[in-house]
């Protein structure tokens, strides 16, 4: 999910800009549509495998923004690196966002691991193609008492592109 500024997107209907498969990897671009006023968001998923999914995520906007790319994994967080406290506004769904730790991207790229059950563990694959605060801790599920793993990348930007990938195994 794409986040502005810490505030809600807009009720909006994206569209399907590409759909296919190449060389056997899968993928699609979509456009979320007007999430936001002068936002521009294009994702683009590609399946490597059955296990490794890449995901794009182009912005562009008239003016700078803080832009918070949050995703969801289901589990508990395993090994995190070190970080500090982070706290947020507050608003919106933040209120929801516990146990927030923030770091700074150190070289090319992050890994995050997540247990998802025992002998199985997932990872997500941040890489750091502008200056990129990363938070993990847990956000809501099914419901506001229903905690999973989730990080967020802030970038503080007009334009940008979130590069990352999950991978199962």
């Amino acid at each position: 999910t794409l986040v502005v500024d810490e505030k809600s997107q807009a009720p909006a209907q994206g569209k399907c800009l590409a759909f296919g498969s190449e060389k056997g990897v899968d993928y699609s671009v979509t456009d979320a549509g007007p999430i936001y006023p002068g936002v521009h968001f294009i994702r683009t998923a590609a399946m490597l495998t059955t296990n490794v999914i890449v995901f794009i995520d182009q912005i562009e906007a008239d003016a700078p923004h803080t832009f918070d790319l949050a995703y969801h994994q289901v589990g508990t967080w395993e090994n995190l690196p070190e970080g500090q406290a982070w706290l947020s506004k507050k608003g919106d769904g933040y209120k929801y966002f516990t146990d927030a730790n923030v770091r700074k991207v150190d070289g090319d790229e992050l890994s995050l691991t997540t247990k998802v059950k025992e002998n199985w563990n997932a990872r997500i694959t941040l890489a750091e193609t502008s200056p990129t605060e990363v938070v993990t801790g847990y956000g809501i599920w099914k419901t506001t008492e229903d905690k999973v793993p989730m990080v967020v990348q802030r970038r503080h930007a007009q334009r940008t592109a979130y590069v990352w990938a999950v991978s199962l195994d």
